[in-house]
C-alpha cells in the first residue's frame, strides 16, 4: 500500500548503500517494487542477493532473471540462472517450463544470445516432452537471426520427438516451420517433402494455406 511506497521512497531518497543494508531489508524493498510495477527498482535491490529463507533454491534465481527480462537489463538476472542450470542434473518438469517460458519471451524481446544460452543450458536436464519445446525454440532462434539451415535442423528434431501416430499442434508447427527454413536455406526438394507432409497431415486453415503458398514458389 501507501506505507510500503513511502518507505521505498525513503530508502531511495535517502541514497541508501546497497551494501549497508541486510538481506532481507533488501529483499522487502525489492518486493515492494516487484508489486508496483518497477521492475528496474526491484532488481537495484535484488541483484547479487542470495536466495531469501522463505524461497526456494531453484525459484529464486528464476524470479530474479524473470524480473530482469522486465527491467530490460536481461543480462544482469543470468548469471545466478545459468549457475544454478549448470549445477543441475535433473529439473522438475514444471521448473523446466518455466524456465522454457522464460527463453521464449527473451527470443521475443530480441535477446537471442540470452536465449540460446538458456534452451542449451536446458536442453540436456529436460525431458522427451520439454525436449520439443526447447529444440523448437532454438529453431525460433536462429530463424529470427536468418540462420535457416540451422533453424530446419532444430524444427526438424523437434517434430521427429513427437510421440504417437497422429502429429500433434507442435509438431506440425515445427514441419511447417522446418519446410520453410529449407526452402529459404535453398534446400528445395527437402522443404518440399516437409511442406507436402503438413498438406497430408495438417487440418489448419492457415498452415494448408501458407504451405500452398511455399510449394508454389519452389
Amino acid at each position: 500500500g501507501g506505507l510500503d511506497l513511502a518507505a521505498l521512497r525513503l530508502f531511495q531518497d535517502q541514497g541508501a548503500n546497497i551494501g549497508t543494508l541486510d538481506g532481507q531489508t533488501r529483499y522487502v524493498l525489492g518486493t515492494i517494487a516487484e508489486s508496483h510495477n518497477q521492475p528496474g527498482v526491484a532488481l537495484h535491490y535484488w541483484q547479487g542477493l542470495d536466495t531469501p529463507a522463505n524461497i526456494a533454491a531453484e525459484e529464486w534465481p528464476l524470479r530474479v532473471a524473470n524480473l530482469a527480462l522486465r527491467a530490460d537489463k536481461a543480462d544482469a538476472g543470468m548469471a545466478a540462472l545459468k549457475r544454478m542450470l549448470g549445477g543441475s542434473k535433473t529439473l522438475s518438469p514444471n521448473f523446466a517450463q518455466r524456465v522454457m517460458l522464460l527463453a521464449q519471451e527473451m527470443v521475443d524481446a530480441g535477446k537471442l544470445d540470452l536465449a540460446r544460452e538458456l534452451f542449451e543450458l536446458l536442453l540436456p536436464l529436460a525431458d522427451s516432452v520439454r525436449a520439443r519445446g526447447i529444440l523448437f525454440g532454438l529453431g525460433r532462434v536462429n530463424e529470427v537471426a536468418s540462420k535457416s539451415s540451422v533453424a530446419a535442423d532444430y524444427f526438424l528434431r523437434s517434430a521427429l520427438l513427437a510421440e504417437g501416430n497422429a502429429p500433434d499442434a507442435l509438431a506440425l508447427q515445427a514441419r511447417l516451420a522446418a519446410g520453410l527454413n529449407l526452402a529459404r536455406a535453398g534446400y528445395g526438394e527437402d522443404a518440399r517433402a516437409q511442406l507436402e507432409w503438413v498438406l497430408r497431415n495438417s487440418k489448419d486453415p492457415a498452415q494448408l494455406e501458407i504451405a500452398r503458398r511455399e510449394l508454389k514458389k519452389l
